[in-house]
C-alpha cells in the first residue's frame, strides 16, 4: 500500500471513529429510538476494522486484511439490522449467521489454502452485495424508496464489482502474491475496502437523519394535536362559562328574593336554607368567573416589548386587596422592583393572585408580614412574595398550580382552586417560570421569573 492509501485509511479511520462515538452518545441520549443502539455498534464495527486497516506496517500479514474485512462486513450488518428496526420491520438472524459464516469459511480458506488478493475482493463484495440486494428489498416493501433505493444500488455496485474481479482472476491470476496488495497501487482492490467504510460511515449518518427527521415530525404533529386540543378546550371553557353564568346569575336573583320573603314571614329554618344556598350560589359563580378568566387568559396574546414597571404593578394590587389587607392589619414591605418586557394588566393579576394567597392562607399564631422582593438572576429577574404564613407541604408544593388543585391546609379558607394555575399561566406566556418554597413553621415564598430588558 503506498502512503497516499495508508493516509486515505487513516483519516477514514478516524471519521469512522468520530460517527461512531456520536451514534454511542445518540444511543445513550435516546435509548427508546429503535436500532439506536444497533447502530452504535455496527459503526463501533467498522471503526475497529479501518483501525486494523490503518495502523498495520508496511508488510502485514492476510489476517489483518481478513479480520477488518469481517468486522466491516458485521458493521454493515449491523447497520442493515438497524435500519430493519428503524422501520418497523422483522430481524433476519438465520440469515446474518449464515452470511457471516460463508464470509469466515471464504476468509480462512483464502488464508490458509490459497491467498489470493483478488479472491478476497470477489468474497468480500459479493458477500455485501447480497446483504444490501436483501436489506433493499425489505426496505422497498416497507415503502422506505429512499433508503431502499441507495442501498440497491450500492448493492448493485458491489455485485459489478464481484464480477469485474472475478473475470479478472480468471484471465490473470495472483495466487500467492500477498505483496501485490501491499506494494502496488491496484485501486480496485482497495475499493471495495473503502467503499465498505464510507458506506457505513453514510448508513450511520442517514440513521440519524431519519431518526430525528421522523422524532420531529412526530413530536410536530403531537405539539399541532396539543394545540388544537387546547384551542378546542378553551373555546369548550368560555362557552359553557357563558351558558352557565347567566342561568346561575337568576338563580342567585331568586334566593335574594326568597331570602326576602322568608324574613318577612319569620321562617328562620328556611332562612337559614336559603342563605346557605346562595352563598353556594355565589361560589359557583365565581368559579365559574374563574375558569372564564383562565380561559381567556390563555387566549390572550401577551405584548412581550411593553414596558411594565413591576413597583406600579404591585402597589395597583395592593389597592385591589386593601379591605382585606386593612381587615388582617397585614404589614406589608416591597422592596425596589425592576421594569420588565409584559402586560401589565397579566402582571397585575398575578401579584394580586399571590398578594391574595398570602393573606387567606396567614397563620393565627402570628401577626402577618409579606415581602415583596427582586433579584437579577443572569437574563431574568427573580421575583419574590414571602410570607410567615401557614406554609405548603412538601408533597402539593407543585400540585397547588393546577387548576381545582388547593392545598391540604386549605380547609375553611374561601377559594376556588385557580388563583395558582391562573399566575402560572401568566408567568408562562412572559418567558419565565413560578415555584412554591415552603417551611410550615415559617411560612411560604412563591417566587417566579420573568426577562429582564436586554
Amino acid at each position: 500500500m503506498t502512503l497516499d492509501n495508508r493516509t486515505l485509511y487513516a483519516a477514514l479511520m478516524m471519521v469512522s471513529a468520530v460517527m461512531a462515538a456520536a451514534l454511542v452518545a445518540f444511543w445513550r441520549r435516546f435509548p427508546e429510538v429503535a436500532g439506536a443502539r444497533t447502530i452504535g455498534a455496527a459503526m463501533s464495527s467498522v471503526s475497529v476494522g479501518a483501525l486494523l486497516i490503518a495502523l498495520r506496517d508496511l508488510a502485514p500479514d492476510f489476517l489483518s486484511i481478513v479480520v477488518s474485512d469481517l468486522l466491516l462486513l458485521g458493521g454493515i450488518i449491523l447497520a442493515c439490522r438497524a435500519f430493519r428496526a428503524r422501520c418497523g420491520l422483522t430481524h433476519r438472524p438465520r440469515f446474518e449467521i449464515a452470511v457471516l459464516g460463508l464470509q469466515t469459511v471464504a476468509v480462512l480458506y483464502l488464508y490458509w489454502a490459497t491467498p489470493s488478493v483478488l479472491a478476497r475482493v470477489v468474497a468480500f463484495s459479493s458477500v455485501t452485495a447480497v446483504v444490501l440486494a436483501v436489506a433493499a428489498v425489505d426496505l422497498l416493501r416497507a415503502a422506505r424508496r429512499g433508503a431502499g433505493t441507495g442501498a440497491l444500488g450500492i448493492g448493485i455496485t458491489y455485485g459489478l464489482l464481484a464480477l469485474f474481479m472475478a473475470v479478472r482472476a480468471v484471465v490473470s491470476p495472483q495466487q500467492g502474491e500477498i505483496e501485490s496488495f501491499v506494494t502496488t497501487d491496484h485501486w480496485l482492490q482497495i475499493l471495495p475496502t473503502i467503499l465498505g467504510i464510507v458506506l457505513a460511515i453514510g448508513i450511520g449518518h442517514a440513521f440519524m437523519t431519519m431518526a430525528f427527521a421522523e422524532t420531529d415530525g412526530a413530536l410536530r404533529r403531537a405539539n399541532e394535536s396539543l394545540r388544537r386540543s387546547n384551542v378546542e378546550l378553551d373555546r369548550f371553557a368560555t362557552v359553557v362559562s357563558h351558558d352557565l353564568k347567566a342561568p346561575l346569575s337568576n338563580v342567585i336573583g331568586f334566593l335574594d328574593l326568597l331570602r326576602t320573603t322568608l324574613t318577612r314571614s319569620g321562617d328562620v329554618r328556611g332562612l337559614e336554607y336559603a342563605t346557605e344556598a346562595g352563598r353556594c350560589a355565589l361560589h359557583m359563580n365565581k368559579l365559574i368567573g374563574e375558569l372564564l378568566a383562565y380561559a381567556r387568559l390563555r387566549e390572550d396574546a401577551v405584548d412581550p416589548m411593553a414596558p411594565t414597571d413591576l413597583g406600579e404593578v404591585c402597589r395597583e394590587a395592593l389597592f385591589g386587596l386593601a379591605k382585606q389587607i386593612d381587615e388582617t392589619k397585614a404589614a406589608i414591605e416591597i422592596s425596589p422592583l425592576p421594569a420588565v418586557p409584559g402586560d401589565h394588566a397579566q402582571l397585575v393579576r398575578l401579584f394580586r393572585n399571590l398578594l391574595d394567597n398570602a393573606i387567606k392562607y396567614r397563620s393565627p399564631a402570628r401577626p402577618l408580614r409579606i415581602v415583596v422582593s427582586a433579584s437579577r438572576e443572569g437574563a431574568a429577574w427573580r421575583v419574590s412574595v414571602t410570607d410567615n404564613g401557614l406554609g405548603v407541604p412538601a408533597d402539593e408544593r407543585t400540585t397547588i398550580f393546577e387548576p381545582f388543585r388547593r392545598a391540604g391546609n386549605a380547609s375553611g379558607i374561601e377559594g376556588t382552586g385557580f388563583g395558582l394555575s391562573i399566575s402560572r399561566t401568566i408567568v408562562e406566556r412572559h418567558g419565565g417560570r413560578i415555584w412554591c418554597e415552603s417551611d410550615p413553621e415559617a411560612g411560604s415564598t412563591f417566587a417566579f421569573t420573568v426577562p429582564a430588558w436586554k
